[in-house]
């Protein structure tokens, strides 16, 4: 769900996944891009990009929400074509990009020991 091709910063990440699953017992999987090889060693390799969702409620955006990662990690690159309908790829990404803003500014998770 990390999406991305940089490292990033994270915390509590885990926990905040754990509680999330049990309070959202009949979440699903839903691929948004997957591709490969990832590995030139391992031509069969494969990277996949999910959201796991029950109804309107998305984990990747509580991850961003509790400021266990940063939102740029929830985002596609440019060259990317979501397998989901592109208004749901961008109502995503704007949820994403506004809980990011609330994380930062409420200074939670990642951005606990930050300046604004």
């Amino acid at each position: 769900m990390a999406h991305g091709y940089f490292r990033s910063e994270t915390t509590n990440i885990q926990t905040t996944v754990d509680a999330w699953l049990k309070s959202h017992p009949k979440a699903v999987i839903v691929t948004v891009v997957s591709g490969g090889p990832v590995y030139t060693r391992l031509p069969s390799s494969k990277l996949a990009f999910v959201w796991v969702v029950q109804e309107s409620d998305n984990l990747n955006v509580e991850l961003i929400r509790q400021g266990c990662l940063a939102p740029e990690t929830q985002i596609l690159n440019p060259d990317e074509q979501p397998k989901v309908p592109q208004t749901d790829y961008d109502t995503f990404a704007q949820r994403v990009i506004e809980a990011g803003r609330q994380a930062k500014a409420l200074k939670v998770g990642i951005w606990k020991d930050k300046e604004k």
